[in-house]
Order: structure tokens, then sequence, then C-alpha cells
């Protein structure tokens, strides 16, 4: 599947820039290519400045880290050549579509480190020698006292406190 992937992308990109091509003329889906790129990774760096701008003022970690990876990844969709990725880009690195992309995102990785939890625990349990819950109890024979704040001092302390 992994080497399929570079003919799909190319093939894909090719469909679409012969549609747009088709639509406006080559000329100017050149142009429009060139457009896209260089105002799409403008956005893209304004956008970068007002996540870390937020984060300085103490903004929540979490959104800032999920804003700084899908503005990443989306800079770099916008910087290959095509009009599909672009699209997907730009998807990624506009404020409101990339809230719903975090959400979706959010939720998705949350479900799955519950499961992956949860199966952690399960084999743990399973392979756990005496697999018998460990109680640790005190042997009768200790004298057992909570220690007050005087017993941490040295003689010589003692004897100036006395």
């Amino acid at each position: 599947m992994m080497r399929v992937l570079p003919f799909l992308y190319i093939f894909v990109e090719a469909i679409a820039f012969w549609a747009v091509a088709q639509w406006i003329g080559w000329g100017w889906a050149f142009l429009a290519l060139f457009l896209v790129f260089f105002f799409g990774l403008m956005f893209s760096s304004m956008e970068f400045r007002s996540v870390s701008a937020r984060a300085a003022h103490g903004g929540d970690p979490a959104r800032t880290l999920g804003d700084t990876g899908l503005l990443i990844v989306g800079s770099i969709l916008i910087a290959v050549p095509g009009f599909v990725t672009a699209v997907i880009g730009l998807f990624m690195v506009i404020p409101p579509t990339r809230a719903l992309i975090r959400g979706a995102i959010g939720r998705k990785v949350n479900k799955w480190l519950e499961s992956q939890a949860h199966q952690s625990m399960m084999f743990v349990q399973q392979h756990q020698p005496g697999a018998q819950p460990v109680v640790i109890d005190m042997p009768e024979d200790v004298d057992f006292t909570v220690p007050e704040p005087e017993d941490f001092l040295d003689d010589d302390e003692k004897r100036n406190n006395e």
C-alpha cells in the first residue's frame, strides 16, 4: 500500500490540475497554484505567530500543541505542489476548521489511549505470576508509633529546646 501512495498522489493531483486548467486555462492554473502556495504559507506563518503569542500569554498547552501540530502538517501540505494537498493544508491552517479537526483528532486519540490502557492492564493481569493480589501487613511484634517532630532533632538541639 505504501508503494502505491506516491502514484495515487501524483494521479489525484494531475487530475485536479487538469480540471482546473480546463476550467480557467493552463497559464492561470499555474498562476493559481503559485498563489495558493505563496499566500497559503504566508497565512500559515501568521497563524504560527498567533498560536505562539497565545501560548506565551498562558494559553491552554493541549490546544497549543494540537494547533502547532496541525499548522505544521497544514504548512507542509500547502508547500507540496498540488491543488488537493493545498486545500487540505488550508483546512488545517484556517482557525475554525483547524478547531474542528483538532477536536476530531483529540477524540480519536483519547479513545485509542483508553483502549491501549485497558489492553495493557488486561495483559499485566493475565501474565502476572501468582495472579493473587499482594497484601502488605505490618508484623505484630513491631511497635509502630507516629513520630513527633522532636524525634528528628539531634541530642544538642533537644537540650537547647528544653
